[in-house]
């Protein structure tokens, strides 16, 4: 059995980490939940005192936050693939912007419509939530539009896949779901090239 262990809900934001460790052809062992329920009990509140996933564990120790572990991981064991070489520090620079653009301008507000969408009881849903957070992630997808059109690269950061294309990938496949990806050509041809990916595919079980 591998040293590696992800703990993952299809269809979550445990994909991510998935689909990073397939790019990476690393042997990790997955331990796959059912449903919410099987999340929130008591052994994987003891990995997780969220309730969440992903979790990944190694030698090291148990993390938990997917842009944390993704960082962990291309740290120790991706050998300088996903990512600019190290002596390239303004490679290495936005590789880390992406990165957290996915997560803040554009997962936390997915979040938020995927809440108050489907998720939380209806009780608990504010619908008033829902156009605001929408604007948000249009206003982060004109930004990535805008980018891709003037690089006129096949990925975020050139001509090869970067972690930071798989934190952005996750974030574009919401707005899909979500009916917010637009109709930006760039965007849209970016996308398949992500989607279409053999690791991407079995990371969503498509």
């Amino acid at each position: 059995m591998s040293d590696l262990h992800l703990y993952h809900l299809p269809g979550t934001r445990s994909s991510i980490i998935y689909w990073l460790l397939k790019e990476l052809q690393l042997d990790f062992t997955v331990h796959t939940f059912k449903n919410r329920a099987e999340v929130k009990s008591a052994e994987n509140l003891e990995r997780n005192p969220l309730g969440r996933v992903p979790t990944f564990s190694d030698k090291h120790g148990t993390l938990y936050e997917s842009g944390a572990i993704l960082q962990w991981i291309l740290r120790q064991y991706s050998g300088g693939r996903l990512q600019p070489d190290a002596s390239d520090l303004a490679g290495q620079q936005k590789l880390l912007q992406w990165c957290w653009f996915a997560e803040s301008d554009l997962g936390a507000y997915n979040t938020l419509i995927n809440l108050h969408t489907a998720v939380l009881p209806e009780d608990q849903r504010v619908s008033e939530v829902v156009p605001v957070a929408k604007g948000r992630v249009a206003d982060g997808l004109r930004v990535l539009e805008k980018t891709l059109a003037l690089q006129k690269t096949d990925f975020i950061l050139g001509s090869q896949l970067t972690a930071a294309d798989i934190m952005i990938g996750q974030a574009i496949k919401n707005a899909k779901n979500h009916g917010t990806l637009g109709a930006y050509p760039n965007l849209s041809a970016y996308s398949e090239k992500l989607m279409s990916r053999p690791a991407f595919q079995e990371a969503y079980n498509l």
